[in-house]
């Protein structure tokens, strides 16, 4: 009990620069934080039982909700712009790895067997309904919230100060237990790697994102080609 009360507290403390300028509510923080439990215990379940070895450690803000995490295995058989089944399938193709469920199993399987990991900088869950936002932009008129947009990075890069230490630091020494030799570490959209964040110090970083919410695919199955 002590250690979810003490989590809860990081979280919310992490989230007081919100509320003294209105950006978000006290009820909006207390919903939040039942979605990151939500999350959190997914994560943790999905990479103790699904994961062997990792191969790509693919970085994003965070899921929009429990409901569209990519771990949500009520959600399996869904298809996101994040990670397509379809090119998770043509990843183990190219790995000439056999699965003989290929075809009849959902992504977090594929990602297990491929040996993908999604690391979110941030435990917040924002959807695009929240005043603050990942995108800073509001969900019904498309319209910039905060101007100008350097004040929004300042925020988050604020928000990645304050949760680090108890939320992607336990992450990160988490995913160290399982990854491979040469284990590509990429964040998954260009604006994820505009905020220099320094999530591995000394680290190369690559970027998979492309057009729109699309990403880079060639580079996607580079990672898993098989070098025979």
């Amino acid at each position: 009990m002590t250690i979810t009360i003490k989590k809860e507290t990081l979280f919310k403390n992490s989230l007081i620069g919100l509320l003294e300028r209105n950006l978000i509510t006290n009820k909006e923080i207390n919903e939040l934080y039942k979605d990151y439990q939500l999350i959190e215990r997914a994560w943790f379940s999905n990479f103790e039982n699904n994961l062997d070895t990792i191969k790509l450690i693919l970085i994003s803000e965070a899921p929009q909700s429990f409901d569209n995490f990519i771990y949500n295995k009520h959600k399996d058989d869904k298809d996101s712009a994040f990670l397509r089944i379809n090119d998770l399938k043509e990843c183990l193709k190219r790995s000439n790895e056999e699965f003989l469920e290929f075809e009849n199993i959902g992504k977090i399987k594929l990602m297990g067997k491929l040996g993908i990991v999604v690391l979110d900088i941030f435990p917040f869950p924002f959807s695009p309904t929240h005043k603050f936002n990942y995108k800073n932009q509001d969900h019904q008129t498309k319209r910039i919230i905060i101007k100008p947009s350097r004040k929004h990075e300042e925020l988050l890069r604020e928000l990645h100060f304050k949760s680090r230490s108890w939320y992607l630091s336990e992450k990160i020494d988490k995913i160290n237990t399982k990854i491979s030799s040469n284990v590509v570490h990429a964040y998954r959209y260009k604006r994820n790697l505009k905020l220099d964040l320094e999530i591995y110090p000394g680290k190369e970083i690559d970027c998979f994102g492309s057009n729109a919410m699309h990403i880079n695919k060639e580079k996607l199955y580079r990672v898993f080609e098989s070098k025979k």
